[in-house]
């Protein structure tokens, strides 16, 4: 059974996550396919740098997130651009690297499921909650954003009432990591009966 771990920015989903693979469970993360996926030279790093050019570089020639953040979340056309070409890619190595696994269970954090219609591969939704005002300020202590710049972030993402409506299971992740991750391991053991 595959497991789509999906959250707004800042809820959670990285360590919702890592709880999953601290019980047992092999894990995926589109972000870290996505990291894969981008290094210099490789094709999707071309069809990015192809399309907004090389003002989105570091010296190391690796794509600067930040930047290419900057132009993307300040525009919702660019937004649609870089996904239109970035999570065909990500579903697609993700698809791959499970079909390796052998697992009963595996949990993948790919916030980009709800966008392409679960991938084609999750079995269960899961979706890491927490109220909005908590979600806006971690993401501005965590980035270093503006009240205004995170508003701009979680607002180009799909809206909290369609994550939740798609759920097939919420962890609510506004209180300690201990009820977090207990809220984890009773949905783990209810998932490990049915199968």
């Amino acid at each position: 059974m595959v497991i789509g771990i999906l959250g707004g920015v800042a809820s959670g989903k990285s360590f919702v996550l890592s709880v999953f693979a601290k019980l047992g469970v092999p894990v995926l993360s589109a972000d870290s396919v996505y990291h894969e996926l981008i290094l210099p030279q490789r094709p999707l790093w071309k069809r990015v740098v192809g399309e907004w050019g090389v003002k989105i570089l570091g010296e190391d020639g690796q794509i600067d997130r930040k930047e290419l953040g900057r132009i993307v979340f300040s525009s919702k056309k660019e937004l649609e651009k870089l996904n239109s070409i970035t999570h065909p890619a990500i579903v697609d190595a993700l698809k791959k690297k499970l079909n390796e696994l052998s697992a009963a269970v595996v949990a993948v954090e790919a916030p980009v499921l709800i966008e392409s219609g679960r991938g084609g591969f999750a079995d269960q939704i899961l979706v890491v909650d927490l109220p909005c005002e908590l979600q806006l300020g971690r993401l501005m202590a965590r980035g270093g954003l503006t009240r205004q710049q995170a508003l701009s972030r979680i607002s180009s993402q799909v809206t909290r009432e369609e994550r939740l409506r798609l759920a097939d299971k919420i962890i609510d992740n506004s209180r300690t990591f201990e009820e977090t991750e207990a809220q984890i391991a009773d949905y783990l053991k209810e998932i490990n009966n049915r199968l």
